[in-house]
């Protein structure tokens, strides 16, 4: 992952804003976080609560989750710097 983003040129990640369309529990994002990148520029979405409350029970406080479905949130364009 580091390579990619380095090809990318997304590093360093300390200040990337990520969002995760359909990150379930929380798994990759906690991927992020080991990798460098600060749960509050995290954004996790995923279109099951269920699987949003589990994230809720691994991920820091200050990584935002947001239900519902990923084609009609009201987020900001252009306000990542990489959307998984």
């Amino acid at each position: 992952m580091i390579r990619c983003l380095k090809r990318a040129g997304q590093v360093p990640v300390q200040d990337k804003r990520v969002l995760e369309v359909g990150c379930g529990g929380g798994m990759n994002l906690l991927d992020l976080i080991r990798l460098g990148f600060q749960p509050r520029n995290l954004v996790g979405n995923d279109l099951l609560e269920e699987r949003l409350a589990r994230a809720r029970m691994v991920l820091p406080p200050a990584l935002a989750l947001i239900p519902g479905d990923a084609s009609s949130l009201a987020l900001e364009e252009e306000s990542f710097d990489i959307v998984l």
